[in-house]
This record gives C-alpha cells, structure tokens and sequence, in this order.
C-alpha cells in the first residue's frame, strides 16, 4: 500500500502542477478577452460616431447639392421661359404692327382722297366768289378813279394859280426883309464880340477849376482800384487753396468709394440677377397680357375703321356727283369771266395809262408843294423875327431921338471931358504891360495935348497884344479840354474795369459758396462712408473670426477622428495578435 501511495504522490502533483498551469492559462485567456471586449466596445462606439458624423455630413451635403440642383433648374427654366416668352412676343408685335399699319394706310388714303376732294371743292367756290368780288371791286374802283382823278386835276389847277400868287408876294417881302436882315446882322456882331470876351474869361477859370476836381477824383479811383485788385489777389489765393482741399478730399472719397463699391458689388450681384429674373419674368408676363389686350383692340379697331371706309367710299360717290355738276357750273362761269376779263383788262388798260399820268403830275405838284412849303416856313420865320426886331427898333429909335436931344444938350460938355478922357487913356495905357515902341510915340512930346489918333492906335495895339494872348489862352483851354476828354475817357475806363473787379469778385464768391456747399456735403458723405466702411470691417472680423472658430473646430474634430483612429489600429494590433495567439492554444 505503502509503494502505491508513494507511486501515486509524485503523479498527483504533476497533475495538481498541470491543473493549476492551466488554471492560470484560463485566468489570464479571461482577463484578455475581457479587455479586447472593452476594447472593441470603444472601437465599435467611436466607428458609430465617425458613421453619424459622416452621415450628417453626406446629407448636408446632398440637401445643399439638391438645392443647388435645384436653383439651376428653376433659373433654366426661367430662361427657356424668357426665350419662349419674348419669341411669342416678338411674333405678337409683328402680327399686331402689320395689322396697325395696314389699318393705318387704309386710313391715311381714305382720309387723303377726302381731303383733296374737299380741298378742290373749296378751290374751286372760292375761286368762283373771288372773280365775282373782283369783278365788283374793279367796277367800283375804276368808277372812283375816275371821280378822284377829276377832283384832283381841279384841285391841282386852284393850288398851283395860289401857289404863284404867293410866290410873287413872298419874292417882295424876301428883297424887303433881306435889306433889314443886314442891319440887324450887324448890330447882333457887336454884341457878339462883346459877350465872347466876358464868356472866354469865365469859360478858363471854371475849366480850371474841373481839372483839378478830375485830377483828385482820379486819383481816388485809382486808390481804389489798387484796393480791389489786392482784394481780388486775395481771394484768388484763397479759392486755389480751396480747391486743392477739394481736390484732395475728393481722392480720398474716390478711394474710399472704389474699396466700398468692391467689396459691395460682391454681396449685390447675387441680388440683383434674383431680382433681375423676377422682374423679367412679371414683366413679360404683363407683356404678353397687353399684347393680348392691344391685340384685340387693334382687331376691334380695324372692323371700325372698315365701316368707316365703306361710309366714306358712299359719301365719295354723293361728292363725285355733286363734284361733276360744279365743273359744269364752273365750265359757264370761266366763259363769263373770260369775256369779264377781256373788258376789264381794256378798261384797267386805260386806267394804268391816265393813272401814270396821274402819278406825274401828283409828283410835280408834290415836289413843287413841298418846296413852296419850306420856303414860307423859312419866310414866315424871317418875318416873325423881323417883325419882333422892327418892333424892337422903333422903340430903340424913339429912345434915340430922345437922347439925341440930350446929346446936343451934353456934346458941349463932352468936348471938354473928352480931353480929360484922353488923358485918362492915356494913364490906363500906361498902366498896361505895352512894348515901348507903341508907347514912345505918345510921351515926345509931353507938354502938348496928346492927339486922339495916337491913342487910339495905341489902344489898337494893346488890344491886339491882348487878342493874341486871348489866342494864347483859348489854345490853352482847347488843350485843358482835351486833357479833360482824356481824363473823362480814362474816368469811364477805370469805372468799366471797377465794374468787372465787382462782377469778377461777385462770381469768386459765388464760386466760393458753391465750393463750402460742396466741400460740406462732401465731408459728410465721407463721414457716413467711413462709418458704413467701419461697420463693413467689423462684419468682415466677426465673419472672419467666425470662420476661423469653424476651421478650428474642424482641425480639432480631425485630429480628434485622426487619434482615435490610431488610438483603435493600435487596440486593434494587440487584441488581434492575442486573439491569434487564444485561437492556436485552444485546440491544445
């Protein structure tokens, strides 16, 4: 018993070995299945996330392709719509142009063929009532002519025997008239030279006088004249300065605009073609429906114009009738007239001829009437004035012979002054700037009384002397004058170019105010601009921002899949090799 236990001992621990061995095998094939079932669990949740993911990502993907699809298909059939719409169009226009202008043409010839109907009717009474009133009128005049020519060749024979009375008396009171004209001519002289002396005198103190008043007015002017060119050199400077501020501002705008104009044009041409295809296709809808109502109007149109055609042909026919019986008439009253015309023309004939002689004769008369009319007119007016001086003279001659009776009365005592005047010329004489040669004359002999010869020469020559530097002076004054023209012409032009500083100044500030105007409303474009193109820019951050938070969050989520992927082939690699390993010891 002994021996078999012994036997038996080292068998069982062999088996207890081999038993516990393949306990531990078990154990340790257990705990790896277990970790490649949690394994695969993850694999198998993280496959199902990858699979929703790409599946959201394949249907928003075919609803925005279907979509697009979509939006082609209606934007084709838009236009197919479009093309179909305006061919129908175009086909409608013609058929209703062809039916409008046929219509039309009937209408213009029917219309045409009435009017020169009614025209050559017209002509025709009105032609037929002219030669009758011209037939009338010639019959009076000529009547009249005659009456008038008569009254006037009795006429003509009363003037022309006045017209010769006159002209005998007028050609005595002309030779008694002339004779008076000479007296009083020379009377007036005197006068004359007198009143010229005093006026020279004054004449150059008040000429004087204005050339200095012009002289300081000049010089005003052109003071200010100075004054307004400065002003206006002013004001150039400041709109040139102004203008290149323009100038400036409005490249900054330019610039501004294009990079708005660019950035929206983007945004708006989406727009516009959606809105472009809209409103063409209404529009060619509302085409079509008025081509249609014009279409039917037109077809309206053209049965009431053919009634009318057929109401005209009618009355045409009645017109054509009534036409043929005028021509008849017309045919007999041209006869007439002819025969009308024959005399009339014998008669206007006659008259033309008795009419020029007429015309002679009334030019004769006027020439001659005119010409007697001015000299009377002249003569009465010689006669008024000789009349008043006739007057004038016999009261003058009254007076004379009264102081004629004075003047025998004082001749006595005028001789003996007239010594006393002499001398006292003398004196004057002497007083006056003379040459000696005139004046030595006078003093040789200064105990005798000076004859009244000599002085008298002597006063002849200091008149001439005094002539000649009136001369002198009257030179002077013609000068002044014309110094005065000068002065007045350069007073107009200084005025004209004052005139033209004013409207000039008057314009720059014109300008001036257009310019701010301009320069206001600028700035504040440019200010509403820049708030748009600031506002414009924090769209285009957040969107941008906005993008990159997209594109972030889409490198996140593949490097995330790109992990998980790894994370699962590495998983996979172990599990798969202990899963070939678990399949070669099982059947041992």
């Amino acid at each position: 018993m002994n021996s078999n236990t012994s036997s038996n001992t080292p068998g069982d621990i062999q088996r207890l070995k081999n038993a516990s061995s393949d306990i531990k095998q078990i154990v340790k094939s257990e705990t790896d299945l277990d970790i490649t079932a949690d394994l695969r669990k993850k694999l198998h949740r993280a496959k199902k996330e990858k699979l929703e993911i790409t599946t959201k990502h394949n249907a928003e993907l075919a609803s925005y392709e279907s979509q697009i699809a979509k939006l082609r298909s209606e934007v084709e059939k838009g236009e197919a719509l479009r093309q179909s719409l305006e061919y129908d169009l175009a086909v409608a226009r013609k058929e209703a142009g062809l039916g409008r202008r046929a219509a039309e043409e009937r209408l213009a010839e029917a219309h045409r063929i009435q009017e020169k109907l009614c025209a050559q009717n017209v002509e025709l009474q009105g032609k037929a009532n002219e030669i009758e009133k011209a037939f009338q009128i010639s019959q009076q005049k000529w009547k009249e002519e005659c009456r008038r020519f008569e009254h006037d060749l009795e006429e003509r024979d009363n003037i022309i025997q006045n017209c010769h009375q006159e002209y005998d008396l007028l050609t005595k009171e002309k030779s008694r008239l002339e004779k008076t004209l000479q007296e009083a001519l020379e009377k007036h002289q005197e006068e004359k030279n007198e009143m010229e002396s005093h006026i020279r005198e004054t004449a150059l103190e008040e000429l004087r006088l204005q050339a200095e008043q012009w002289e300081a007015e000049r010089r005003e002017l052109q003071f200010i004249v100075q004054e307004q060119d400065n002003a206006v050199q002013n004001m150039h400077k400041k709109v040139e300065k102004l203008e290149a501020e323009h100038m400036e501002c409005s490249d900054l705008l330019r610039r501004q605009t294009s990079e708005l104009e660019f950035s929206t044009q983007r945004e708006e041409r989406l727009r516009k073609e959606f809105e472009a295809t809209t409103l063409r296709v209404r529009k060619l809808e509302e085409n079509i429906e008025a081509e249609r109502a014009a279409h039917l109007e037109s077809k309206f149109n053209s049965e009431i114009i053919q009634l009318r055609i057929r109401d005209l042909e009618g009355a045409l026919q009645v017109e054509k009738a009534s036409q043929a019986e005028a021509v008849a008439d017309l045919e007999m009253i041209k006869n007439e007239f002819k025969e009308v015309e024959s005399a009339y023309e014998r008669e206007k004939h006659n008259a033309q001829e008795s009419f020029a002689k007429l015309n002679v004769l009334e030019r004769e008369y006027f020439s001659k009437n005119k010409k007697l009319n001015e000299e009377i007119e002249e003569q009465k007016k010689v006669i008024l004035d000789l009349s008043k001086r006739l007057q004038y003279n016999e009261k003058s001659c009254s007076e004379l012979q009264e102081e004629l009776v004075m003047a025998k009365k004082h001749q006595a005592f005028l001789v003996e002054t007239c010594e006393n005047n002499v001398k006292e010329l003398e004196s004057i004489l002497d007083s006056f700037s003379v040459s000696g040669q005139w004046t030595s004359g006078i003093h040789k002999d200064k105990d005798k009384p000076p004859s009244f010869s000599v002085v008298l020469e002597t006063l002849r020559r200091t008149l001439t002397d005094y002539q000649n530097k009136l001369e002198e002076a009257s030179n002077e004054l013609s000068n002044m004058n014309n110094a005065k023209e000068k002065a007045s012409n350069e007073l107009d032009s200084t005025k004209q170019k004052i005139e033209s500083h004013t409207k000039n100044i008057k314009d720059l500030q014109d300008k001036l105010a257009d310019v701010s105007k301009e320069l206001s409303h600028l700035r504040t474009k440019c200010a509403d601009r820049e708030a748009l193109i600031n506002t414009l820019k924090v769209e285009l951050q957040n969107v941008l921002h906005c993008w990159e938070k997209e594109k972030a969050r889409a490198a996140q989520s593949e490097s995330e899949l790109e992990k998980l992927s790894q994370a699962f082939h590495k998983d996979a690699e172990p599990k798969q090799k202990g899963h070939d390993g678990d399949t070669m010891n099982y059947p041992l």
